[in-house]
């Protein structure tokens, strides 16, 4: 204790109402002793050289370090609160920055009591403050954010401009899962201390002392998961797939198991892609070619059926070509099982706790690969995926899923009856695993039976539970792996050729189009973005967030650092956390891993907070919108930098008329600050690449097809986008519209996106699948099965079940409720009720009319869960049901005599003693 911090500070008595601030000194060291066995390693601990610096960044360095510690790493509880440290560190952070906004700088800071009373002022002041919570890692904004960017990128890659010739459009080719077993995996417990130790004693014993190492080295087990994933995904990958760009997600289940989540793009597969579509277009034009060489007329219907049939030969052509062109890559073939999906290959047993752990794998790879015998690698796999990418199966009607079994996601659909009109609710069950898939002899692209607007690239399938998979990478993750290719559109249906209205002006004859298939609406590259980002933590409503941050507040008091800290927090400190989930953050391990630099390019006209500035000058702190920069290029104060001297060839083509979005793709702009403090815009050629990573745009608001409806609200919001970003220009003033009333502005930009892109001419792609999915009539060649965002998990072939019409309960089999822990009185052939009177009352036999004898508000004897006829009986035998029955059909042909000799004597228990006083206390 001498010399130590721990001997110039006595530890405050214990307060639940006002616990110790975090940055109080000694507070980890008092907290917890056994980790700091001195008292020492306190940031705030005199040194001859501090560790603090003014902006604050210590403490992130200082909580890493610390629970990077041997000691650090096996305490679960430092782990969980330096992870909620951790994210009030950044709350803090952000709070400050907030309100530096350069919004209140006129208005002021709000006070409490115009913020209760006026709801547009808490809307406002909300989006102002808190326009930093996407830069909090893991919450709901940060990951929607990092979902924008990867729809973002897809969006800029799949788009081709005129202003660079160097671009090849980019897609994605692959969706893959990686989940490692984390309680059995070699590589992850040969770094646990004493793993070798274990690994000589029994099968149980060792599986004991694994789970013995998850609980003790979460860190360990964290940092493996990302470790592995990372090598996979940087070399591995990139190498068998010829991958050039990803998106890696670390995410935690509902079960808080480690996996990831990855979106592959390569540019050798778009080419090839391209060049396929290019064959089509030019067949279609050769075709056309010889007919008119050889003097055969375009009008006539046998001609073109002719020309569709050599256009239909090389779409499948190309289709077949794709298909072969994936198949090195993933199979949905059981190894184990014969072609008919049910005799085994050969005895194989997959004991989850003893398979894979004693493998060592760098061994039995070396071993194949120098005796040529790969007979064991082979029994590793098929043991592993008959395992783990297996299905367990479903209990409901034709394979579909039924509430009972743990993979059932139950949803209510209300629609309407079309013989009465009436409204009735619906539920629809789905498997959230998409099975049971189709068994098919040949590879084909087919709509997924659980989601139409998905199209599925499914091999040779013997086990319609089974997961395709890539089989290098179970021998890697020795686990579930699931691949997925994201089948082009152009390869989903068949193209349509269609005669075309104007007249050739050369021959007098009409002309053929070829259309190709396309996406009404989300494309289905979204579609698996959005699901690979999806949000871990709901998100709260921006006055729930203010007006509880605001309690402690008075009426006249303005928002303060520790009201706006609250509502990030709000964010920052939401749901439940896993360990494995505390010590990713713990360790600083990036949530996303990418190789691409996104630059953003929002809009909106708002403008960004500078960090780099002394703080007593205010305005530093405010960086020029894009808009500002991209009209400021004209101005006197720009600058044209190239090969480190000023270029007026660079500045001939920076003032030229162009759109907003070739000028953020062309070049940088870099706002400098001299010592005389005359600030001034430098502007940079931009390349396509920059340190090995390729470079992307990000167009904000990164609108969805929800904004794109003509009847929404903020529809001009979207209009007043897309013309700023697309439209040619020398300021963005000379055309942008003014007027008197904001209802006039917003019709104003309306008119000119209508104007400026008529039938969708001159849209980005992903802009004009939006513009079809609102303005033209769905037909066969369109995703006409396309999903709302709603139902968009929504499994359309799942067994439906009409909430209204009970009889149709009867038809599921009875194994859906079969439930020896906890029955459920469910109506059906199998029912169950807690007692004869229940099943009277519920469901009548012919004959007896149940209505004189039991009102409509009392339809069942006993609340659910409460056994009061056990309770009332005691160990008297309960009459069946026939028995009942019987017993009421002779009461009804009986006439009824008042004796009281009828009755006889009979024993009664506690409480029907109780009733039996209380009736004739009361007679």
């Amino acid at each position: 204790m001498q010399n130590t911090v721990l001997q110039r500070i006595s530890a405050p008595d214990v307060d639940r109402q006002n616990p110790v601030a975090e940055d109080t000194q000694g507070y980890l060291q008092m907290a917890f002793p056994d980790v700091f066995l001195t008292g020492d390693a306190c940031p705030h601990q005199e040194r001859p050289r501090s560790i603090k610096n003014k902006s604050g960044s210590y403490k992130f360095a200082y909580l890493y370090w610390v629970c990077a510690q041997k000691r650090a790493m096996v305490n679960t509880e430092l782990q969980f609160l330096v992870h909620s440290m951790i994210k009030r560190e950044h709350s803090k952070g952000k709070a400050k920055l907030a309100l530096k906004s350069d919004a209140f700088e006129t208005t002021g800071i709000p006070v409490k009591e115009d913020l209760m009373q006026n709801a547009e002022l808490r809307d406002w002041t909300v989006s102002n403050l808190m326009m930093f919570k996407s830069s909090i890692p893991d919450t709901a904004p940060f990951w929607k954010r990092s979902r924008d960017d990867a729809i973002a990128v897809q969006r800029d890659w799949e788009e081709s401009v005129p202003w660079r010739k160097d671009k090849m459009p980019m897609s994605i080719m692959l969706f893959q899962t990686r989940a490692p077993p984390y309680n059995h995996h070699p590589a992850i417990h040969n770094v646990c201390p004493g793993t070798e130790t274990l690994s000589i004693q029994s099968d149980q014993e060792f599986l004991e002392g694994r789970r013995r190492n998850v609980l003790q080295y979460p860190s360990i087990v964290s940092f493996m998961c990302a470790l592995m994933a990372e090598l996979d995904t940087t070399f591995l990958s990139r190498i068998r797939y010829d991958g050039d760009a990803y998106f890696t997600r670390f995410e935690w289940g509902a079960n808080a198991n480690p996996h990831a989540h990855r979106l592959y793009f390569s540019r050798e597969f778009s080419q090839h892609m391209d060049s396929l579509k290019l064959n089509i277009q030019n067949c279609l034009q050769s075709a056309k070619d010889e007919c008119l060489n050889t003097g055969q007329d375009l009008d006539n219907p046998l001609v073109q059926d002719t020309i569709r049939t050599r256009v239909l030969d090389c779409w499948d052509h190309a289709r077949k070509d794709y298909i072969e062109y994936m198949r090195p890559f993933y199979t949905n073939w059981n190894a184990g099982l014969l072609a008919d999906g049910k005799n085994k290959t050969f005895d194989f047993i997959y004991e989850r706790t003893s398979a894979i752990c004693r493998l060592n794998m760098a061994s039995v790879i070396d071993n194949a690969l120098t005796t040529g015998d790969f007979s064991t690698l082979d029994t590793i796999y098929v043991t592993v995926v008959n395992g783990t990418c297996r299905h367990l199966g479903h209990t409901g009607i034709n394979d579909q899923p039924s509430k009972t079994d743990k993979c059932a996601v139950v949803k209510k659909k209300q629609s309407t009856c079309k013989e009465t009109g009436n409204k009735q609710s619906t539920e629809v069950i789905t498997c959230k695993r998409r099975k049971p898939q189709p068994m098919n002899k040949v590879p084909t692209i087919e709509p997924d039976k659980h989601n139409k607007k998905i199209f599925q690239l499914q091999f040779e399938c013997n086990d319609k539970w089974f997961n395709g998979h890539d089989p290098f990478e179970i021998l890697h993750v020795l686990s579930n792996a699931d691949d997925k290719a994201v089948v082009p559109e152009f390869l989903r249906k068949p193209p349509v050729i269609e005669v075309s209205c104007c007249q050739n002006k050369d021959n007098g004859v009409q002309d053929l189009n070829l259309e190709f298939f396309s996406d009404t609406g989300d494309s289905a590259t979204e579609y698996v973005t959005k699901y690979a980002f999806k949000d871990a933590i709901p998100t709260k409503t921006s006055n729930e967030v203010l007006i509880t941050a605001m309690e402690k507040l008075q009426d006249g008091e303005p928002i303060n650092q520790g009201a706006v800290q609250k509502m990030y927090n709000s964010h920052a400190i939401a749901g439940t956390t896993s360990i494995f989930q505390a010590t990713h953050l713990n360790q600083n391990i990036p949530h996303v891993l990418s190789n691409v630099n996104i630059k953003s390019c929002s809009v909106s006209g708002l403008s960004l907070l500078r960090t780099d500035y002394d703080k007593k000058d205010g305005e530093d702190y405010i960086l020029p919108p894009l808009i500002k920069q991209f009209d400021g290029r004209h101005g006197t104060t720009a600058v044209f930098i190239e090969c480190g001297k000023e270029s007026p060839k660079l500045k001939a083509e920076i003032q030229c008329n162009m759109c907003l979005h070739q000028f953020c793709d062309l070049f940088d702009v870099k706002e400098i600050k001299p010592n005389d403090g005359a600030r001034f815009l430098q502007f940079k050629r931009r390349s396509t690449a920059r340190n090995g990573r390729l470079n992307a745009l990000k167009l904000i608001p990164c609108h969805g097809i929800r904004m794109a409806n003509p009847r929404g609200k903020q529809y001009w919001h979207y209009c007043r986008t897309l013309c700023l970003w697309k439209i040619p220009c020398h300021k963005t003033t000379d055309f942008s519209p003014i007027a008197e009333d904001a209802e006039s502005l917003k019709k104003a930009w309306i008119d000119l996106f209508n104007q400026t892109f008529l039938d969708g001419n001159g849209l980005p792609p992903w802009a004009y699948k939006f513009w079809k999915h609102h303005h033209l009539p769905r037909n066969n060649n369109s995703d006409s099965n396309s999903s709302s965002d709603e139902d968009v998990e929504e499994n359309q072939q799942a067994c439906a079940v009409d909430a209204t019409d009970d009889t149709n309960l009867s038809k599921i089999k009875s194994s859906e409720y079969d439930s020896a822990s906890k029955p459920i009185a469910r109506p059906g052939n199998e029912q169950f009720y807690q007692n004869p009177v229940d099943r009277l009352r519920s469901a009548p036999q012919q004959g007896i009319d149940s209505k004189p004898c039991f009102s409509d508000s009392d339809v069942l004897a006993n609340p659910e869960g409460v056994d009061f006829m056990k309770s009332w009986l005691g160990e008297n035998v309960i009459p069946s049901t026939a028995e009942i029955h019987a017993h009421i059909s002779n009461l009804t042909n009986t006439q009824g005599v008042l004796s009281s000799n009828s009755f006889e004597a009979s024993s009664l228990n506690d409480k029907q003693k109780m009733a039996h006083d209380i009736v004739v206390d009361l007679c």
